[in-house]
């Protein structure tokens, strides 16, 4: 929004708060230039927004400390500066036909883009403000948005339980199903987190991938655009508990459930790499150990080492004075040789650790 929308007057609107006096002149501008920005007239003086009024106080030399925040524009000549206003800016009050309209249209917009999140309020905002209507009130507006809201939704369901088949409702249905050998159903066990680091923790990730997987959902379900959508059907999905989920018409149920699924799916996914990550991790950490254990346990420590290594230093310099000392042919007993053998003996612990304890016939 420009500057000087804000913070001057031009000529016609100067001329047009002429026609008022004192205090009353700074109620009118303010009047007009709030309505230029919401296309309403505010419940009292006090709801302008602060620059608005201290900027044309500050323009029109007139404090606002005058007028009392309070006043309403309910008065006679708060009625008469309305009446005004809007015949100046040629708005008129809104009519029920002009509220439906208001709300097929807008319903017209969000349909259109059905998969993209719009702002509804300044959507509607903005036609009013393009054909000359005065806003209602802040309830009916809200009545509005959330009709639309709630028809945007019903569409979006249906859409989506279009492209699933009955293959895939029936198998989504049996997720919220307890079976005899379970003491919860399917979909609680999805919900769960990975557990600590270790077999059984695998396989139960595996078992939810398993259940995913054999759910052959439409990899076109929802496009790339539709993430943030999906997300949220995730989202809702995941705070409701089963019982309620099952209330749910097939409709509205079956798109919660595939959306849950595909997010979930990702889920495990990253779970089950972060478990691997982890054991594999265990597992070296436990060789590398067992192998420090044995080497430590193979080095005995020299008694007067420091005096040892003073004597040695001092008798190269003596006997080779020159830069390059050589230390004489001593032998320091019980020190272990340099090789790889320690490396051999943790790859050979980590192999061992992976085919006795972590193979599974099944992966």
């Amino acid at each position: 929004m420009p500057k000087f929308y804000l913070y001057d007057l031009s000529k016609p609107e100067s001329a047009f708060i002429s026609n008022y006096r004192k205090e009353n002149r700074l109620k009118c501008a303010v009047l007009l230039k709030h309505f230029q920005i919401e296309s309403r007239f505010p419940e009292s003086f006090g709801h302008i927004p602060d620059i608005i009024r201290k900027s044309l106080s500050s323009l029109l030399k007139i404090s606002d400390d005058l007028v009392d925040l309070s006043y309403d524009y309910l008065d006679r000549t708060g009625k008469r500066m309305r009446h005004d206003v809007r015949e100046f800016l040629r708005f008129r009050t809104a009519s029920s036909t002009d509220l439906e309209i208001a709300q097929s249209e807008l319903t017209k917009i969000s349909l259109k883009e059905v998969w993209i999140e719009i702002n509804l309020e300044d959507s509607l905002k903005e036609w009013f403000k393009n054909n000359k209507i005065e806003r209602p009130t802040y309830l009916r507006e809200e009545r509005i948005i959330n009709s639309v809201s709630t028809r945007l939704e019903e569409f979006r369901y249906q859409s989506i339980s279009q492209k699933l088949s009955s293959e895939n409702g029936y198998a989504l249905d049996q997720l919220l199903q307890i079976h005899n050998d379970d003491t919860s159903a399917s979909l609680v066990l999805l919900k769960n987190d990975p557990g600590k680091p270790c077999l059984s923790s695998i396989l139960i990730e595996l078992s939810k991938l398993k259940i995913v997987n054999d759910l052959d959902l439409p990899s076109d379900l929802f496009s790339i655009k539709w993430y943030k959508i999906r997300n949220q059907y995730y989202t809702r999905t995941m705070r409701e508990p089963v019982r309620e989920l099952r209330r749910h018409p097939d409709y509205i149920r079956h798109p919660l459930l595939a959306a849950f699924c595909m997010e979930r799916r990702e889920g495990v996914i990253d779970g089950l790499t972060n478990l691997l990550i982890q054991i594999v991790h265990k597992i070296q950490v436990k060789a590398e150990r067992k192998v420090a254990k044995e080497m430590a346990g193979s080095v005995r420590e020299i008694s007067d080492k420091k005096s040892l290594l003073f004597k040695i230093a001092k008798t190269a310099v003596i006997v080779i004075p020159d830069d390059n000392i050589r230390i004489p042919n001593l032998m320091i007993r019980y020190l272990p040789q340099q090789d790889n053998s320690h490396f051999d003996k943790q790859c050979a612990l980590q192999q061992s650790s992976f085919s006795l304890c972590y193979c599974h016939p099944g992966w």
